[in-house]
């Protein structure tokens, strides 16, 4: 194409940027997609890490829902039924933390932890276990989610 033919059609262009007020879109290279594509993933880690159980546990001891040296032994999310269970293990720490609560406490404590968790994991049920067995207090067994 001659010199001629491209002179009009660059100044259109000019004149249609400038007469919207907008600025040039930059051009999408390889480089800029890459760049998105590793922020997009550091951010995706990050709402993933928020999200741990250990991390979890460990603000709620923040709050005095967990004491400070309890732990996550295992963590686990199952579906029974239809509906969405998750499985918490927790160490010993938790259930002598428990066990040191007047029965509204109690209640109270377990089901702020409870709430937290079925509210982060969008579950419909929580089995909480310490070092593997039900959680047992001086006034309840909590055996079923």
């Amino acid at each position: 194409m001659s010199r001629k033919k491209w002179l009009p059609m660059i100044g259109i262009t000019i004149l249609l940027c400038a007469a919207c007020g907008k600025e040039q879109i930059p051009a999408v290279n390889q480089e800029s997609t890459e760049e998105v594509q590793e922020s997009l993933q550091q951010t995706t880690e990050e709402t993933l890490n928020v999200l741990r159980p250990e991390n979890i546990i460990s603000h709620l001891s923040l709050h005095n829902i967990t004491s400070i040296d309890t732990k996550v032994n295992s963590f686990s999310e199952e579906k029974e039924n239809g509906k969405k269970i998750l499985y918490l293990d927790l160490t010993k720490a938790y259930g002598e933390y428990v066990n040191t609560m007047n029965e509204q406490s109690e209640e109270l404590i377990l089901a702020a932890l409870s709430k937290t968790f079925l509210e982060a994991y969008d579950a419909d049920g929580l089995m909480l276990t310490v070092e593997g067995k039900a959680l047992t207090t001086a006034h309840q067994t909590y055996d079923t989610p």
